[in-house]
């Protein structure tokens, strides 16, 4: 008996060596074949992953380029940067064909279209120097030595965090240099809708692009805030920037984890293009594979033992085996199999019995399968239906947080506003819902401007632009709006959506600049003219002088003459010095003065007539000032007073002590001054005065804000009163 079972158990062993050696080895060959051709597909999958959207983002670039070049052959934009080359002194001219610019770049883009076009542009001569911009646009990370073509740079002021700047050289008539260029910029939202279009890449696939200091310019799958923070300096990176070569194949990515990917090197323009997958689910199939694998030789090993043993069993034993899988079967356990290998009736019986245990098998497993897959899609699909609402919730929060809502209906009548729109026009909800926006109609804008923005939205189209609005108090405010048709299953606009926000300030910030550029542009150049005629003068004023000592007048009509000519010098002279004054600046040299030796001073310089009485009242006050520029001050000031009273009249100039300050009066017995334009007299270029620059009292105001001190003037007998500091330092 001992004898037969160790026969036995050597059986079993040889029959397991022998089955089990060949399933290892040919397990193992399938897989490392299996793993090889897995390798292949997903390196030649991401290879045209990486081609395609590298071919997506060339063309949208190649069409910005195009769209650039247009501008770039625009005569309109050639002749502004060929009068800029030329320094032609016509400013007219130049402001016309900024305007014209304009224009064409207004018309460029309603052609090109929101989704389609550039929001900032820069033109640049020959110098470099800029001729005209439309927005702010920074070109300082566009390299030099770069003659066109385009770049990707870091923008935090763009939604997608970076912008796409495109130059292009402006050549002029010849076509052989350039005189001058142009600059687009555009966001590079289009350009992040390709990239993180995750098809063919699966759970863990990404695309991205990295630049030539090896940082990501887009944004990452799994890392949050990699946009320009993230080094990125893997075997792609180093192929394209070092030797300028495409890669594929395995690495370690900037996650130090092991994928598959392919790269596209584009280091003419600055970036090379990734695409990559983890290894770990690229080869996840192999998983199964090697489940089965261990599936069948578990199996093998027990049909082999078995076997070894159903060598000493009877007949009853493989019925037995038959009834009790039969009985598994009826429990649920489709997976029972009887291991019974003789070919006779009982042999046959289980061989049918293990074929149908398997085709029940498959079916359960199938219809499993099917079940969890139905599971797993509803998960996913009320998952995205709550985020999508979630992200609806969000909008709505941030528009009404930060943006001034409306919505109304078809006919334009207003049936939504929030607390924004409400706190800026000072009317209720409950005033403004059922009304139209009429009511908030400030008569700015031409009955043209509503009829076309009216025709645009109701023909379904987004209408953008800004608009000035009255309040309920009756103050006016800007607001740039945004208004969206939202249309109806047949097409028709159902309601109308308007986002707006107010701009008022910027747009008050924007008409002051241009009134300082104006007076900046009169100063210099009334300046200029001011410097030209003061020598002529000059020696005009010394010629009458000698021929006054050489020719002495006999007559009254020379003498007349002589007097005529110089009261015109005299008027001329202090035109000149009005403009002079206004235009410089210098800083203030401070001393102690005696007000009274000023006033002295400035009477001894001005050509008093006989019948004018001037009197002075009030103790001598001493202050700390620049005593150059309050003589001027009170030159200007009592050559007015003069001017007032004509030939006959009274001039007084009261000086009073109010502890820290010192009050001047200059009271005359003129005509006065109209009361409409009373309070313009002191606004630089203003005047009544046939005769006058309009810059005196301007610049007297200059002086005395520069000393800390005020002036202002009455009527009934017209008075200047001056208030000035003691001490302006100390003040």
């Amino acid at each position: 008996m001992k004898l037969f079972v160790g026969i036995k158990s050597k059986l079993v062993i040889v029959l397991l060596l022998i089955s089990i050696l060949p399933i290892a080895l040919l397990t193992a060959i399938q897989l490392s074949i299996d793993q090889n051709i897995l390798h292949d597909q997903t390196t030649s999958e991401l290879q045209l992953v990486a081609k395609d959207r590298h071919g997506n983002l060339l063309q949208i670039w190649q069409l910005r380029t195009e769209q650039i070049t247009i501008l770039a052959n625009n005569q309109i934009i050639k002749d502004l940067v060929t009068e800029s080359n030329n320094k032609i002194p016509d400013s007219g001219r130049l402001v016309d064909l900024k305007h014209s610019v304009d224009s064409e770049l207004e018309l460029f883009q309603k052609a090109t279209g929101d989704s389609h076009g550039f929001s900032d542009f820069l033109i640049r001569d020959k110098k470099n120097f800029p001729v005209h911009t439309s927005n702010k646009i920074d070109i300082s990370a566009y390299p030099e030595s770069k003659k066109s073509g385009y770049i990707i740079t870091n923008d935090p002021s763009s939604l997608t965090k970076s912008s796409l700047i495109l130059k292009m050289p402006i050549y002029g008539e010849d076509m052989q240099e350039p005189i001058g260029s142009i600059f687009a910029k555009r966001d590079m939202t289009y350009a992040y809708s390709v990239l993180t279009d995750r098809t063919h890449l699966g759970q863990t696939g990404e695309a991205y692009l990295v630049n030539m200091d090896r940082k990501m310019i887009t944004e990452s799958r799994f890392i949050s805030d990699a946009q320009f923070n993230q080094i990125v300096d893997t075997v792609p990176v180093r192929a394209c920037f070092e030797k300028n070569q495409n890669t594929d194949g395995e690495w370690k990515d900037y996650r130090k984890i092991p994928v598959f990917g392919a790269s596209i090197c584009d280091k003419e323009n600055g970036f090379v293009l990734i695409a990559e997958r983890d290894v770990s689910e690229s080869l996840s199939p192999l998983i199964l594979t090697q489940i089965n694998s261990i599936l069948i030789t578990m199996s093998t090993i027990s049909i082999v033992t078995l076997a070894g043993i159903i060598l000493s069993n009877y007949v009853s034993s493989p019925i037995r085996k038959l009834i009790d899988a039969t009985d598994k079967m009826e429990r649920g356990e489709y997976d029972a199999q009887v291991d019974i290998t003789r070919k006779d009736e009982i042999g046959k019986l289980a061989r049918h019995f293990n074929e149908m245990s398997k085709k029940i098998l498959f079916t359960s497993d199938s219809i499993n399968q099917l079940v969890q897959e139905k599971v797993s899609e509803l998960e996913v699909t009320n998952f995205d239906l709550k985020k999508a609402l979630q992200d609806n919730t969000n909008i709505q929060n941030a528009l009404n947080e930060s943006s001034i809502v409306a919505i109304t209906d078809k006919n334009g009548i207003i049936t939504y506003v929030n607390k924004q729109f409400c706190e800026i026009s000072k009317y209720s909800e409950k005033e403004l819902i059922g009304n139209t926006h009429q009511i908030l109609k400030s008569g700015y804008h031409t009955p043209e401007f509503y009829q076309d923005m009216w025709r645009n939205i109701s023909n379904g189209k987004i209408w953008k632009g800004d608009i000035k609005n009255k309040a309920k108090d009756g103050t006016h405010y800007w607001v740039q709006t945004t208004i969206v048709p939202f249309l109806d299953d047949i097409g028709n606009p159902a309601q109308y959506v308007a986002i707006r926000t107010n701009i008022t300030q910027q747009k008050t910030i924007h008409e002051e600049r241009l009134r300082l550029e104006r007076l900046a542009a009169i100063g210099e150049l009334s300046s200029r003219l001011a410097h030209d005629l003061r020598n002529p003068l000059g020696v005009i004023k010394t010629t009458l002088e000698i021929l006054k000592v050489k020719h002495i007048p006999n007559d009254e009509k020379m003498k007349e003459l002589y007097d005529r000519v110089d009261s015109a010098i005299l008027r001329i002279t202090h035109q000149i010095n009005d403009v002079l004054l206004f235009v410089r600046k210098s800083p203030m040299e401070i001393e102690e003065v005696s007000i009274l030796e000023l006033i002295k001073s400035a009477l001894e310089r001005i050509t008093v007539p006989k019948s004018v009485n001037v009197k002075t009242s009030g103790n001598d006050i001493h202050i700390y000032c620049d005593a150059t520029k309050i003589d001027a001050m009170l030159t200007n000031l009592l050559l007015n007073a003069i001017q007032a009273v004509g030939e006959n009249g009274i001039i007084s100039i009261r000086l009073f002590d109010s502890g820290d300050t010192v009050i001047i009066e200059i009271e005359d017995s003129g005509h006065g001054i109209p009361d409409e334009i009373l309070p313009r007299i002191f606004e630089p270029l203003f005047t009544t005065k046939q005769k006058g620059t309009g810059l005196g009292l301007a610049s007297c105001k200059n002086i005395i804000t520069e000393h800390k001190g005020t002036i202002s003037v009455k009527n009934n007998p017209t008075t200047f009163i001056v208030t000035l500091p003691k001490n302006p330092i100390l003040n």
